[in-house]
């Protein structure tokens, strides 16, 4: 598997913001949380919009294998959320999330990662091999591969249509399930209100709204994978596309504008 590109990246510092408006990573993107801040109860939204709450004291900062930060966390009796997220977070119809995790062995049979409110959204289950199970309807979905403990994974989840969803492990397609596509409003991550905590280490949250961009395709999302942080880094090819856009000539001579 090549991983050597994804490896050598490094996750932005805290403060970081997007510099490529016009990379294909950011079209759509909706809120990206990269827990780097390392201390402190405010969560920064990398797009500016929704930066949220750490509001549940047994998650912890740290733990984090891909850079700075990183929040762990283990088993609770409480349903407070584990990251508060704003309220006024769009209701989405289309959409995708993506996040890094590493999975420990201690905690529910239900983990949360990101709900929509009460018990559903999407969690990691201990009970069937470690994978991940949707539980954005009534009806469970359940994906194909065991995500192992102590082993960091890249999950991604994404609408296609209004029927359709897959299930990314590592840039590969794990599953396709089929049911009507709920609407996801994000109203926390890492504990919902039947405490069912995440048992590990999540590094960060990204959610795209996808009527705002194309569905994301299995070469998206090996891109993800491969090259997480994209859009936080200038790229020479769009460079140049601005300094060519802002090339102005007069009286034969060319003038570079940076803007």
């Amino acid at each position: 598997m090549q991983l050597g590109t994804f490896w050598d990246r490094t996750k932005p510092l805290s403060g970081a913001l997007l510099l490529q408006a016009h990379d294909p990573q950011v079209k759509g993107l909706v809120a990206a949380w990269m827990f780097n801040e390392g201390g402190g109860s405010v969560i920064r939204d990398a797009t500016q919009r929704y930066d949220a709450s750490l509001t549940l004291d047994t998650i912890l900062w740290g733990g984090g294998a891909r850079g700075p930060g990183g929040l762990t966390g283990v088993a609770t009796t409480s349903t407070t959320p584990g990251v508060t997220l704003p309220s006024h977070m769009p209701a989405l119809t289309r959409y995708a999330i993506e996040f890094y995790v590493t999975r420990i062995p201690i905690g529910n049979s239900y983990s949360c990662i990101c709900t929509q409110g009460g018990a559903r959204g999407l969690f990691l289950t201990s009970d069937v091999a470690g994978s991940l199970i949707n539980f954005f309807e009534t009806t469970d979905h359940f994906g194909t591969r065991a995500i192992p403990f102590g082993v960091p994974a890249h999950i991604m989840v994404t609408t296609r249509g209004s029927g359709t969803m897959d299930y990314y492990l590592n840039g590969v397609l794990d599953s396709t399930q089929s049911f009507t596509i709920p609407t996801f409003t994000p109203n926390s991550l890492m504990n919902d209100s039947a405490s069912q905590t995440l048992a590990g280490v999540l590094e960060w949250v990204r959610v795209w709204d996808c009527t705002q961009r194309p569905e994301f395709t299995a070469a998206d999302a090996w891109a993800l994978y491969s090259d997480p942080f994209r859009m936080f880094r200038p790229q020479p090819e769009l460079l140049a596309l601005m300094m060519a856009n802002a090339m102005v000539a007069q009286q034969g001579r060319y003038y570079f504008f940076l803007r």
